[in-house]
């Protein structure tokens, strides 16, 4: 079937399960192409195959003499360590490798078969680390002078995250999401001095816990002592960087999460089962309150409307999770819906069903519904209009 397709130059693979139908020789079959420069494997998922009786595909697809870019999101049996290829691809310039286990010294010879890459991102769930110390310097090769842009997503090793730094001294751009490792301002120069001297552009998010949490003043107190590691001259005069912290206590411990303004991610988590959200900044312009980027939100009124987030306005929002009714503050946060694709809602009281056709009529492009749980109890056709849902999940 695809040998009709001999001048294909997009292919994406989407949600592929464990049918024992399909196996390597399946993938080298729809990757015959030789004009094909953009390939996407996402979620797909390959229980029945262990990841070292795939080496073929992953060698045929290494070899394909125009791909640029490879966005690899894999899961195999026994695991999602990436393997590395046999062959080198002369033609690929960007790589994305999703949730893959990863070790620091699987990075060079990684990076050996990729010479003219441009763009590398990984991202990893895992928390497990390798036995090379984190006094071991990796040595940088001429042949990945050329990789300026690196992102760097759910990072919970130290050391494969200096691993990257070493072996990549040309990033101009890094993008870093960070959990369960403290790093303060004077640590993330350190690095950036020593391993990145290129750097511009940086853009990251830490979460961690901070110790036991005590009272309110010593949390702050606390938290004042990390921040001032980011107002020193590197910060603040020559990089012109800044920060914006927030912290709060679960279970009598002080969580905190800090990230780069303006913000650049896709997701804003702010738990439910927390307590006394607070929130600093090193800088007070308004500029540096933008929040474009994040396209998934759960609203919490109780958190929200607080004047810890009363900054906060986003209009590119394309999942929406809620519960009703929503509170006046709601249109001064997010802003718009008419990027909305998919809403899930919680309707406890019959008189709160109104709001529900207000977002409706707000939401031209929303294309699912779901309800998480509702007292709706009386059989369809439902009091609501909408001419653009396909998808509804009751």
């Amino acid at each position: 079937g695809f040998q009709l397709f001999e001048n294909l130059r997009s292919l994406t693979f989407n949600s592929i399960s464990s049918d024992h139908s399909i196996d390597k020789h399946f993938f080298i079959k729809c990757c015959k192409s030789n004009h094909l420069t953009h390939l996407k494997f996402v979620d797909c998922k390959l229980f029945h195959i262990k990841i070292e009786d795939f080496q073929d595909a992953i060698d045929h697809i290494w070899s394909l003499p125009k791909l640029s870019h490879l966005y690899w999101d894999f899961w195999f049996k026994c695991g999602r360590h990436f393997r590395i290829p046999t062959s080198i691809s002369t033609s690929l310039k960007c790589l994305t490798i999703c949730k893959n286990d990863c070790y620091s010294y699987v990075f060079p010879c990684l990076l050996e078969k990729i010479p003219c890459l441009e763009k590398f991102s990984m991202s990893s769930d895992s928390y497990d680390d390798d036995d090379i110390p984190l006094s071991h310097k990796f040595i940088p090769s001429p042949l990945n002078l050329n990789i300026k842009k690196l992102t760097l997503l759910s990072v919970r090793s130290l050391r494969v995250m200096t691993a990257l730094f070493q072996l990549l001294p040309n990033i101009t751009r890094l993008k870093i999401e960070v959990y369960s490792i403290t790093l303060d301002g004077h640590q993330w120069k350190e690095m950036i001095v020593n391993y990145l001297p290129q750097l511009k552009h940086f853009q990251f998010k830490i979460n961690f816990n901070f110790g036991l949490s005590i009272n309110d003043s010593t949390n702050e107190e606390k938290v004042d002592q990390y921040l001032s590691t980011y107002r020193t001259p590197f910060w603040i005069e020559h990089r012109q960087w800044f920060i914006r912290c927030h912290w709060s206590q679960w279970n009598g411990v002080l969580g905190i999460c800090v990230y780069s303004l303006p913000y650049a991610f896709d997701s804003f988590h702010l738990s439910d089962n927390v307590s006394n959200y607070h929130t600093k900044s090193t800088c007070s312009s308004d500029m540096y309150y933008c929040y474009d980027s994040v396209r998934y939100i759960g609203y919490n009124p109780l958190l929200l409307n607080k004047e810890s987030f009363s900054y906060m306005q986003l209009i590119n929002i394309e999942q929406l999770s809620l519960e009703f009714p929503i509170d006046q503050h709601f249109f001064s946060i997010i802003l718009n819906l008419e990027n909305l694709l998919a809403l899930n809602v919680t309707i406890t009281k019959e008189n709160d069903q109104s709001q529900l056709q207000t977002l409706l009529d707000r939401a031209p492009r929303l294309f699912s519904l779901s309800f998480s749980s509702s007292i709706l109890a009386a059989m369809p056709p439902y009091p609501y209009t909408s001419s653009s849902i396909r998808r509804l999940d009751l």
